[in-house]
């Protein structure tokens, strides 16, 4: 009876083993989730122009907007809009940014680099 009892503490400690190790496995998985989307957030505060100025709700309106235009030449006319609006509120606020819009996937790397696949072995 006694082997009963300890078969059955055993059990209940390894379960309780098995609790807590996937409670971490899971603070993992949340910690990591919230460091992409950090990362995906301030890659698109970095591609979307004055975002610096704009409130989270005006970024993903801005993204939205983005997203629902059909041809290029709607999306370029929006985002010279945009960058207007920008430059205006920059002005409002005593703040500076470039004048002109830099051309579409023209962007500079900001820590350099050959950019996406150059560079490569031979």
């Amino acid at each position: 009876q006694q082997q009963v009892t300890e078969q059955k503490q055993q059990q209940v400690t390894e379960q309780k083993q098995q609790q807590v190790t996937e409670q971490k496995q899971q603070q993992v998985t949340e910690q990591k989730q919230q460091q992409v989307g950090k990362q995906e957030q301030q890659q698109e505060q970095e591609q979307m122009f004055g975002s610096q100025l704009m409130t989270p709700e005006e970024r993903i309106e801005h993204r939205d907007k983005m997203r629902s235009l059909k041809t290029q030449e709607e999306r370029e006319a929006f985002r010279l809009e945009h960058h207007n609006k920008m430059l205006e509120r920059a002005k409002e606020n005593g703040a500076t940014l470039p004048e002109t819009p830099s051309p579409r996937g023209k962007r500079i790397c900001p820590k350099g680099g050959m950019g996406p696949g150059g560079g490569g072995r031979r």
